[in-house]
């Protein structure tokens, strides 16, 4: 099994090669340094990707840059960038890093600075910023989130009354707040070229027992929802419909399922999401 995987990684493996760094690229970097003055020009290399599943082209490579910075300079950088259009990420080991336009991602540990954008398949020695990252909020966008995440709080309230199930409050707290809700998913969103933003989602999971009738009780949760949301409830499907507000969307289903000793249960299954990106330039 070792040798096959081994195999199959060689096999997807190509000759990196050097290739030009694009203009676009370099006047990020340059500008987000001009707002600190870099101790050093910035040094700029790009590889192919090295990956016979990238096709050839000038799209497909990796490009980067290094330099060196004040010491002391993330806060000046954070402002520069956020004013710019690049959303702030949790990124352990870092003392900041964002996500611009175009998904390039800008690093700063210390006095060094690390900038990369990459369009390969397969993470290389190239790419050091491929790394686990969570959205961190502005205030603006705590402000717009919560917002939106307050009516997917009182229909998850509402649905899980109806099905006499526990509400999991990591991911919908009963303050409706966004920066209660560590359980939600926050993922980084906006148009390529243009500034980066936050979505958020979430779902939770129950199993119901072989009684349940999807349309009676979807009827049921239908019946206790808040007021101000539009329900498209889908009678072609019974056990599953959506529902919007203001800034959210959710959808409930209630689907069989046979277990391993032959028996039926319903598993029901609510997800709620942002209906829209909120754009780190929100005030």
């Amino acid at each position: 099994m070792i040798a096959a995987l081994v195999a199959m990684t060689c096999a997807a493996c190509a000759e990196s090669k050097p290739a030009t760094v694009s203009e676009d690229f370099k006047s990020a970097v340059n500008s987000m340094l001009s707002t600190v003055g870099s101790g050093s020009s910035p040094t700029f290399e790009a590889l192919t990707c090295g990956s016979v599943l990238d096709a050839p082209g000038d799209e497909q490579v990796a490009m980067w840059a290094d330099a060196q910075v004040p010491e002391g300079s993330a806060d000046k950088l954070r402002s520069a960038g956020i004013a710019a259009g690049w959303q702030p990420q949790r990124a352990e080991g870092f003392d900041l890093f964002l996500v611009g336009p175009n998904n390039v991602k800008f690093a700063l540990r210390g006095s060094k600075v690390r900038v990369e954008q990459a369009k390969c398949s397969i993470s290389g020695r190239h790419q050091e910023l491929s790394v686990d990252v969570r959205p961190e909020l502005t205030p603006g966008q705590t402000k717009a989130l919560s917002a939106q995440l307050g009516p997917a709080v009182a229909a998850a309230e509402a649905v899980h009354e109806a099905i006499g199930k526990a509400l999991d409050h990591r991911k919908f707290p009963a303050t409706g707040k966004i920066e209660s809700a560590g359980g939600l998913s926050l993922s980084t969103c906006g148009e390529k070229n243009g500034p980066r933003g936050v979505q958020w989602s979430g779902s939770t999971e129950h199993q119901l027992d072989a009684t349940t009738d999807p349309a009676e009780l979807e009827r049921k949760i239908i019946d206790r929802l808040p007021s101000g949301l539009t329900v498209d409830e889908r009678p072609g499907q019974p056990g599953y419909f959506q529902a919007k507000a203001s800034g959210m969307s959710f959808s409930v289903s209630i689907s069989p399922k046979k277990q391993q000793d032959g028996s039926k249960v319903f598993e029901f299954e609510f997800d709620a999401q942002s209906a829209e990106c909120t754009p780190v330039t929100v005030s």
